[in-house]
């Protein structure tokens, strides 16, 4: 393939089936040059992939600010996306079919999906491959620090705290908590992600004798989490894990910005192994509280 053949252009809701099959296969033609799988992904399992995040799929596409393809010959190649909430604008995705990459395609895409703009705050949480590391660091982000992935089968053990738990709902007070601890946390706010993320999995609001002191979800798949006061993720964890264990799920796991030392310290404690999957959090400036903070899974945004 040459890049003269490769057409660009923004996405569709018709391109929906192709862009999500690209993004599986990338990603599982990486994990098995990472060692991560070894084990190539079949038509079976691209099925059971779509299916299982075909509602994040539709949040991403729904709240994309930016959204491009690549296109040879009828048959999409590349996509890139890009969300942008409050000030920060934020690199969902950028793959490549596995025979596409190294002409370009890439670095194209992600110029029309991750635009400059003097008033925003660019970011990435980008895994480790080499030739994606160096495309993302010309184009004006650098590594902050990496986020790794912990887990092990639940245990029904939560710790006594003196903390409250209420479940999260959709209404708009809860919502507006919500914007208020992403206020001090993030430093921009996303209401449109938990809307989502309430629909998606379960979730609660930390209270402390009646202050909001932070939130956290946890089902299938967990996180974000966000606290005022970092001392408090023993008790925030081991209350999500021992819900995730009631629910009957074989598997809690979390995605842990490494400056976050009291999460580490209480999942090292408790027996979590460390996944050999990481990220990088890339961005054009710092931002944000990560020793508060723990990322929503599947990684795709904060």
């Amino acid at each position: 393939m040459a890049a003269s053949d490769v057409a660009y252009r923004p996405a569709t809701d018709a391109d929906t089936r192709a862009i999500n099959e690209v993004g599986e296969r990338a990603f599982d033609d990486l994990a098995r040059r990472h060692g991560w799988s070894d084990t190539p992904i079949d038509e079976a399992g691209i099925e059971r992939e779509l299916e299982a995040q075909c509602s994040l799929y539709r949040h991403l596409s729904e709240t994309a600010d930016q959204f491009w393809v690549a296109e040879q010959q009828g048959r999409i190649v590349g996509v890139a996306r890009s969300i942008v909430r409050g000030d920060l604008r934020e690199l969902t995705e950028l793959f490549v079919l596995p025979d596409a990459q190294g002409i370009g395609i890439g670095a194209e895409l992600l110029r029309r999906a991750f635009p400059k703009k003097t008033s925003e705050t660019r970011c990435i949480l980008s895994t480790p491959d080499l030739p994606a590391l160096a495309c993302y660091l010309k184009a004006g982000v650098a590594i902050r620090f990496p986020n790794y992935g912990f887990a092990r089968p639940p245990r029904d053990a939560p710790l006594s705290t003196d903390l409250s738990f209420e479940p999260l709902t959709g209404r708009k007070e809860m919502l507006q908590a919500l914007d208020e601890i992403d206020d001090v946390v993030l430093g921009h706010r996303r209401t449109v992600d938990h809307r989502w993320l309430v629909a998606d999995r379960p979730g609660w609001i930390y209270r402390r004798q009646g202050n909001v002191a932070g939130y956290g979800y946890a089902g299938r798949q967990s996180g974000p989490f966000a606290l005022l006061d970092p001392a408090d993720f023993p008790v925030v964890l081991a209350h999500a894990e021992a819900m995730v264990a009631r629910a009957g799920h074989e598997t809690f796991s979390v995605v842990v910005p490494m400056m976050n030392e009291s999460a580490i310290a209480h999942l090292l404690g408790r027996g979590f192994r460390l996944d050999p999957f990481f990220s990088y959090l890339m961005s054009d400036k710092p931002f944000g509280r990560f020793a508060q903070y723990i990322e929503t899974t599947p990684t795709f945004f904060l």
